[in-house]
Protein backbone atom coordinates (compact mmCIF):
# COMPACT_ATOMS: atom_id res chain seq x y z
CA UNK A 1 0.00 0.00 0.00
CA UNK A 2 1.42 3.38 -0.97
CA UNK A 3 1.50 6.35 1.37
CA UNK A 4 -0.85 9.29 0.70
CA UNK A 5 0.43 12.23 -1.33
CA UNK A 6 -1.60 14.81 0.61
CA UNK A 7 -2.28 15.17 4.31
CA UNK A 8 -4.95 17.10 6.20
CA UNK A 9 -3.45 20.42 7.36
CA UNK A 10 -6.72 22.14 8.27
CA UNK A 11 -5.88 22.10 11.99
CA UNK A 12 -2.83 24.28 11.23
CA UNK A 13 -4.95 27.03 9.66
CA UNK A 14 -6.69 29.38 12.08
CA UNK A 15 -8.52 31.32 9.38
CA UNK A 16 -12.03 31.11 7.99
CA UNK A 17 -13.60 32.96 5.08
CA UNK A 18 -16.86 34.63 6.04
CA UNK A 19 -19.31 36.54 3.88
CA UNK A 20 -22.05 38.69 5.39
CA UNK A 21 -25.51 37.25 4.95
CA UNK A 22 -27.40 38.60 1.96
CA UNK A 23 -30.49 37.07 0.40
CA UNK A 24 -30.09 37.46 -3.37
CA UNK A 25 -33.47 35.84 -3.98
CA UNK A 26 -35.32 38.56 -2.03
CA UNK A 27 -34.11 41.10 -4.59
CA UNK A 28 -34.12 38.85 -7.70
CA UNK A 29 -36.28 35.73 -7.12
CA UNK A 30 -35.51 34.14 -10.51
CA UNK A 31 -31.75 33.80 -10.02
CA UNK A 32 -30.49 30.23 -10.59
CA UNK A 33 -28.05 30.60 -7.66
CA UNK A 34 -26.87 33.23 -5.19
CA UNK A 35 -24.37 35.46 -6.93
CA UNK A 36 -23.32 37.32 -3.77
CA UNK A 37 -21.55 34.25 -2.31
CA UNK A 38 -18.70 33.48 -4.76
CA UNK A 39 -16.12 32.68 -2.09
CA UNK A 40 -12.74 34.32 -1.58
CA UNK A 41 -10.44 35.69 -4.25
CA UNK A 42 -6.91 34.31 -4.17
CA UNK A 43 -3.44 35.03 -5.53
CA UNK A 44 -0.40 32.72 -5.47
CA UNK A 45 2.95 34.39 -6.08
CA UNK A 46 6.47 34.71 -4.74
CA UNK A 47 5.73 38.04 -3.06
CA UNK A 48 9.00 38.38 -1.15
CA UNK A 49 11.10 36.88 -3.99
CA UNK A 50 12.69 34.19 -1.80
CA UNK A 51 11.90 31.34 -4.20
CA UNK A 52 8.86 30.06 -2.24
CA UNK A 53 5.24 30.86 -3.04
CA UNK A 54 2.93 32.82 -0.77
CA UNK A 55 -0.86 32.76 -0.94
CA UNK A 56 -3.10 35.72 -0.15
CA UNK A 57 -6.74 34.74 0.29
CA UNK A 58 -9.45 37.39 0.19
CA UNK A 59 -12.20 38.07 2.64
CA UNK A 60 -15.79 39.15 2.90
CA UNK A 61 -16.79 42.68 3.85
CA UNK A 62 -14.94 43.70 7.04
CA UNK A 63 -13.07 40.38 7.24
CA UNK A 64 -9.45 39.32 7.59
CA UNK A 65 -7.17 38.60 4.65
CA UNK A 66 -5.36 35.29 4.97
CA UNK A 67 -1.63 35.18 4.28
CA UNK A 68 -0.05 31.76 3.82
CA UNK A 69 3.70 31.21 3.45
CA UNK A 70 5.25 27.99 2.20
CA UNK A 71 8.84 26.88 2.67
CA UNK A 72 10.27 23.48 1.71
CA UNK A 73 8.76 21.03 4.23
CA UNK A 74 7.14 23.85 6.23
CA UNK A 75 3.73 25.52 6.18
CA UNK A 76 3.27 28.85 7.96
CA UNK A 77 0.06 30.80 8.35
CA UNK A 78 -0.16 34.44 9.28
CA UNK A 79 -3.43 36.28 9.73
CA UNK A 80 -1.95 39.69 9.18
CA UNK A 81 -4.36 42.10 7.60
CA UNK A 82 -7.59 42.98 9.37
CA UNK A 83 -9.44 45.12 6.86
CA UNK A 84 -12.62 47.11 7.23
CA UNK A 85 -13.73 47.35 3.63
CA UNK A 86 -17.19 48.33 2.47
CA UNK A 87 -16.96 45.52 -0.10
CA UNK A 88 -15.70 41.94 -0.36
CA UNK A 89 -12.34 41.21 -1.96
CA UNK A 90 -12.93 39.17 -5.07
CA UNK A 91 -10.22 39.60 -7.67
CA UNK A 92 -6.45 39.73 -7.40
CA UNK A 93 -3.63 40.00 -9.88
CA UNK A 94 0.05 39.22 -9.54
CA UNK A 95 2.77 40.16 -11.98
Amino acid sequence: MSSPIFSDASSMVKWKHEDPLFNDYARQPLLPRQLSQPGPGMVVADLDQDGSEEWVVGCGKGGTLGFFRFKPGLFLFRETWKVNLSFATGGYCSA
